[in-house]
């Protein structure tokens, strides 16, 4: 497998569901539980989070995957990776 440099696959992959990582937040990316994760899993992690950022997740400079809410609120900073 090629390393995941983006948060937002790399969750995917790891937990084969897309959620907000703000603390207390329980947003959920729901195409990733409509359509279940297929094999070979890579792509469809690829899948989800080309879906998910072009639905306004995104990720911080940490990697912290953000829901749309705390995406736009963090936009102020312009640091995010969409």
């Amino acid at each position: 497998m090629n390393e995941l440099n983006d948060p937002i696959e790399s969750l995917a992959f790891a937990e084969l569901i897309i959620s907000c990582q703000v603390d207390g937040c329980l947003n959920i990316f729901q195409k990733s539980l409509d359509e279940p994760a297929t094999d070979p899993v890579e792509k469809w992690s690829v899948k989800m989070s080309g879906l998910a950022r072009a639905a306004g997740w995104a990720s911080d400079p940490t990697g912290k995957v953000l829901c749309p809410i705390h995406a736009n609120a963090e936009m102020g900073g312009n640091k995010l990776i969409s």
